[in-house]
Protein backbone atom coordinates (compact mmCIF):
# COMPACT_ATOMS: atom_id res chain seq x y z
CA UNK A 1 0.00 0.00 0.00
CA UNK A 2 1.21 3.30 -1.03
CA UNK A 3 2.26 6.20 1.72
CA UNK A 4 -0.61 8.32 0.55
CA UNK A 5 -3.12 5.35 1.20
CA UNK A 6 -2.14 3.86 4.57
CA UNK A 7 -2.41 7.74 5.55
CA UNK A 8 -6.16 7.94 4.42
CA UNK A 9 -6.96 5.05 5.29
CA UNK A 10 -7.59 5.62 9.10
CA UNK A 11 -8.26 9.30 8.26
CA UNK A 12 -11.02 7.56 6.06
CA UNK A 13 -11.92 5.64 8.93
CA UNK A 14 -12.48 8.22 11.42
CA UNK A 15 -14.60 10.33 9.26
CA UNK A 16 -16.85 7.25 8.93
CA UNK A 17 -17.36 6.79 12.24
CA UNK A 18 -17.50 10.42 13.62
CA UNK A 19 -20.89 11.31 15.66
CA UNK A 20 -22.73 14.05 14.42
CA UNK A 21 -25.18 15.10 17.10
CA UNK A 22 -27.54 16.87 15.05
CA UNK A 23 -30.71 15.49 14.73
CA UNK A 24 -32.48 13.81 11.77
CA UNK A 25 -36.42 15.55 11.37
CA UNK A 26 -39.29 14.83 9.51
CA UNK A 27 -42.35 16.63 8.52
CA UNK A 28 -46.02 14.91 8.81
CA UNK A 29 -48.41 15.36 5.69
CA UNK A 30 -50.83 18.08 7.29
CA UNK A 31 -53.17 15.74 5.91
CA UNK A 32 -52.73 13.22 8.73
CA UNK A 33 -52.44 15.34 11.73
CA UNK A 34 -52.28 13.23 14.77
CA UNK A 35 -52.81 14.81 18.13
CA UNK A 36 -49.90 15.86 20.59
CA UNK A 37 -51.16 13.98 23.27
CA UNK A 38 -50.49 10.86 21.49
CA UNK A 39 -46.83 11.41 21.58
CA UNK A 40 -45.97 8.51 23.28
CA UNK A 41 -47.94 5.92 21.07
CA UNK A 42 -46.20 7.63 17.91
CA UNK A 43 -42.68 7.99 19.26
CA UNK A 44 -43.18 4.43 19.93
CA UNK A 45 -44.00 3.73 16.27
CA UNK A 46 -41.05 5.70 15.52
CA UNK A 47 -38.63 3.39 17.40
CA UNK A 48 -40.33 0.45 15.57
CA UNK A 49 -39.63 1.62 12.28
CA UNK A 50 -36.10 2.78 13.34
CA UNK A 51 -35.21 -0.62 14.38
CA UNK A 52 -37.00 -2.51 11.22
CA UNK A 53 -34.63 -0.17 9.11
CA UNK A 54 -31.35 -0.78 11.13
CA UNK A 55 -32.00 -4.13 11.36
CA UNK A 56 -32.08 -5.10 7.55
CA UNK A 57 -29.11 -2.55 7.24
CA UNK A 58 -26.60 -4.08 10.07
CA UNK A 59 -28.16 -7.12 10.82
CA UNK A 60 -31.32 -8.04 13.00
CA UNK A 61 -28.67 -9.02 16.22
CA UNK A 62 -26.48 -6.00 15.10
CA UNK A 63 -28.18 -2.85 15.66
CA UNK A 64 -26.09 -0.31 16.86
CA UNK A 65 -26.64 0.75 20.35
CA UNK A 66 -26.87 4.68 19.91
CA UNK A 67 -30.07 2.91 17.86
CA UNK A 68 -31.24 0.05 19.76
CA UNK A 69 -30.37 1.35 23.16
CA UNK A 70 -29.50 -2.20 24.53
CA UNK A 71 -26.08 -3.22 24.19
CA UNK A 72 -23.92 -6.25 22.71
CA UNK A 73 -25.67 -8.98 25.25
CA UNK A 74 -28.76 -7.40 24.67
CA UNK A 75 -29.61 -5.95 27.92
CA UNK A 76 -30.58 -2.38 28.31
CA UNK A 77 -27.56 0.79 28.05
CA UNK A 78 -26.96 1.72 31.61
CA UNK A 79 -24.45 4.28 33.48
CA UNK A 80 -22.77 6.72 31.40
CA UNK A 81 -24.23 5.65 27.96
CA UNK A 82 -28.02 4.82 29.44
CA UNK A 83 -29.14 8.53 27.88
CA UNK A 84 -26.65 8.83 24.94
CA UNK A 85 -28.83 6.38 22.27
CA UNK A 86 -31.73 7.56 20.29
CA UNK A 87 -34.21 9.72 21.63
CA UNK A 88 -37.70 9.74 19.34
CA UNK A 89 -38.79 13.29 19.90
CA UNK A 90 -42.25 14.96 18.53
CA UNK A 91 -42.82 18.49 17.34
CA UNK A 92 -46.09 20.81 17.59
CA UNK A 93 -46.34 24.36 16.00
CA UNK A 94 -50.10 25.28 17.53
CA UNK A 95 -49.18 22.67 21.01
CA UNK A 96 -52.12 20.65 19.95
CA UNK A 97 -51.06 18.65 16.97
CA UNK A 98 -47.91 16.66 15.81
CA UNK A 99 -46.28 18.06 12.66
CA UNK A 100 -42.69 16.94 12.97
CA UNK A 101 -41.02 13.47 14.34
CA UNK A 102 -37.11 13.88 15.28
CA UNK A 103 -34.27 11.46 16.47
CA UNK A 104 -31.79 12.54 18.56
CA UNK A 105 -29.18 10.93 20.17
CA UNK A 106 -26.87 13.19 22.95
CA UNK A 107 -23.91 11.01 21.49
CA UNK A 108 -24.57 11.37 18.11
CA UNK A 109 -25.18 8.48 15.11
CA UNK A 110 -22.77 8.13 12.81
CA UNK A 111 -22.68 8.72 9.22
CA UNK A 112 -23.51 4.92 8.77
CA UNK A 113 -26.53 5.17 11.31
CA UNK A 114 -27.74 8.31 10.06
CA UNK A 115 -28.09 6.62 6.40
CA UNK A 116 -29.89 3.52 7.64
CA UNK A 117 -32.48 4.96 8.94
CA UNK A 118 -33.03 8.05 6.12
CA UNK A 119 -35.46 6.64 4.86
CA UNK A 120 -37.83 6.37 7.26
CA UNK A 121 -41.62 6.14 7.19
CA UNK A 122 -44.19 5.97 9.89
CA UNK A 123 -46.82 3.73 10.08
CA UNK A 124 -49.67 4.36 12.72
CA UNK A 125 -53.07 2.68 13.85
CA UNK A 126 -53.03 0.68 10.76
CA UNK A 127 -52.61 3.86 8.40
CA UNK A 128 -49.08 4.67 6.72
CA UNK A 129 -48.34 8.62 7.54
CA UNK A 130 -46.56 10.21 4.67
CA UNK A 131 -43.31 12.18 6.07
CA UNK A 132 -40.78 14.23 4.66
CA UNK A 133 -37.24 14.71 5.92
CA UNK A 134 -36.57 18.56 7.56
CA UNK A 135 -38.17 20.63 8.81
CA UNK A 136 -39.10 23.57 6.41
CA UNK A 137 -38.35 26.89 7.94
CA UNK A 138 -38.85 25.58 11.86
CA UNK A 139 -36.43 24.25 14.06
CA UNK A 140 -36.46 20.23 15.13
CA UNK A 141 -38.20 19.73 18.02
CA UNK A 142 -36.68 21.59 21.30
CA UNK A 143 -33.53 22.30 19.59
CA UNK A 144 -33.16 25.24 20.41
CA UNK A 145 -31.28 28.13 22.72
CA UNK A 146 -32.78 29.64 25.71
CA UNK A 147 -32.46 31.00 28.77
CA UNK A 148 -36.31 29.58 30.25
CA UNK A 149 -38.09 26.31 29.22
CA UNK A 150 -41.59 24.77 29.37
CA UNK A 151 -42.63 20.93 29.27
CA UNK A 152 -43.84 20.21 25.79
CA UNK A 153 -45.29 16.75 27.09
CA UNK A 154 -45.51 15.84 30.66
CA UNK A 155 -42.50 14.71 32.96
CA UNK A 156 -42.43 11.24 34.38
CA UNK A 157 -40.60 11.48 37.58
CA UNK A 158 -37.92 8.45 36.98
CA UNK A 159 -37.65 7.73 41.18
CA UNK A 160 -40.31 7.25 43.97
CA UNK A 161 -41.50 11.41 44.53
CA UNK A 162 -40.47 12.58 48.39
CA UNK A 163 -41.99 15.41 49.45
CA UNK A 164 -38.71 17.07 49.27
CA UNK A 165 -34.89 16.82 48.85
CA UNK A 166 -33.19 14.94 45.96
CA UNK A 167 -36.14 12.70 45.07
CA UNK A 168 -38.52 15.91 44.88
CA UNK A 169 -40.16 15.95 41.33
CA UNK A 170 -37.90 19.19 41.35
CA UNK A 171 -35.10 17.21 42.72
CA UNK A 172 -35.23 14.77 40.07
CA UNK A 173 -35.57 17.04 37.61
CA UNK A 174 -31.75 18.74 38.89
CA UNK A 175 -30.34 15.68 39.50
CA UNK A 176 -31.06 14.43 35.62
CA UNK A 177 -30.26 17.71 34.36
CA UNK A 178 -26.83 18.01 35.77
CA UNK A 179 -25.49 14.46 36.96
CA UNK A 180 -27.37 12.58 33.76
CA UNK A 181 -27.37 15.26 31.23
CA UNK A 182 -24.75 17.56 31.38
CA UNK A 183 -26.39 20.82 31.68
CA UNK A 184 -25.41 23.64 33.97
CA UNK A 185 -27.46 23.55 37.50
CA UNK A 186 -30.16 26.03 36.55
CA UNK A 187 -31.00 28.60 38.91
CA UNK A 188 -34.56 27.24 39.54
CA UNK A 189 -37.20 24.46 38.65
CA UNK A 190 -40.65 24.38 39.40
CA UNK A 191 -42.90 21.26 38.78
CA UNK A 192 -46.45 22.12 38.78
CA UNK A 193 -49.27 18.95 38.39
CA UNK A 194 -50.24 18.37 34.97
CA UNK A 195 -53.32 19.93 34.15
CA UNK A 196 -53.35 20.26 30.50
CA UNK A 197 -54.74 17.58 27.77
CA UNK A 198 -54.57 14.22 28.80
CA UNK A 199 -52.11 12.14 27.36
CA UNK A 200 -51.20 8.63 26.98
CA UNK A 201 -48.44 8.05 29.67
CA UNK A 202 -48.01 4.45 29.12
CA UNK A 203 -46.23 1.99 26.73
CA UNK A 204 -47.98 -0.66 24.87
CA UNK A 205 -47.54 -3.58 26.04
CA UNK A 206 -44.89 -2.13 28.88
CA UNK A 207 -44.41 -1.93 32.53
CA UNK A 208 -44.44 1.45 33.35
CA UNK A 209 -40.85 2.40 34.18
CA UNK A 210 -41.79 5.71 35.99
CA UNK A 211 -42.52 5.11 39.76
CA UNK A 212 -45.71 7.09 39.60
CA UNK A 213 -48.44 7.45 37.38
CA UNK A 214 -48.61 11.48 38.04
CA UNK A 215 -47.27 13.42 35.09
CA UNK A 216 -45.84 17.35 35.88
CA UNK A 217 -46.02 20.61 34.40
CA UNK A 218 -42.05 21.39 34.37
CA UNK A 219 -40.10 24.94 34.45
CA UNK A 220 -36.95 25.34 34.22
CA UNK A 221 -34.81 28.69 34.24
CA UNK A 222 -31.00 28.41 33.63
CA UNK A 223 -28.47 31.74 34.19
CA UNK A 224 -27.06 31.55 30.65
CA UNK A 225 -28.66 30.81 27.30
CA UNK A 226 -28.59 27.02 27.00
CA UNK A 227 -29.15 24.70 24.34
CA UNK A 228 -31.35 21.86 23.97
CA UNK A 229 -33.26 19.16 23.18
CA UNK A 230 -34.10 18.77 26.57
CA UNK A 231 -35.54 15.71 27.26
CA UNK A 232 -35.90 14.88 30.70
CA UNK A 233 -37.79 12.04 33.19
CA UNK A 234 -38.61 8.25 32.60
CA UNK A 235 -39.98 8.16 28.87
CA UNK A 236 -37.18 10.91 27.67
CA UNK A 237 -36.63 8.46 25.26
CA UNK A 238 -40.17 8.13 23.90
CA UNK A 239 -41.60 11.88 23.42
CA UNK A 240 -42.74 12.27 26.88
CA UNK A 241 -40.77 14.73 29.00
CA UNK A 242 -39.35 16.90 26.05
CA UNK A 243 -39.63 20.91 27.04
CA UNK A 244 -39.30 23.77 24.55
CA UNK A 245 -38.14 26.94 24.94
CA UNK A 246 -40.48 29.56 27.15
CA UNK A 247 -41.42 32.28 25.35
Amino acid sequence: MSLRGRVAEPLIRALFTARDTAPLAWRLDAAAAIPLTEALPVAEAVHTAVLSLAGRHFGANAIPPALSGRAEDGRPLAGPAQHGHKHVLVGSGDGRRIDRVVLWAPAGLTAEERASVATLRLRYQRRSVALAPGCGSESPAGVATATRWRSLTPYLPFNFVKPRGRNSVEGQVMRELVEFRGFPPPISVTAEPWRGSAFVLHRQGKANRAKTDAAYDVRISFDAPTTGPVALGALAHFALGSMVPLR
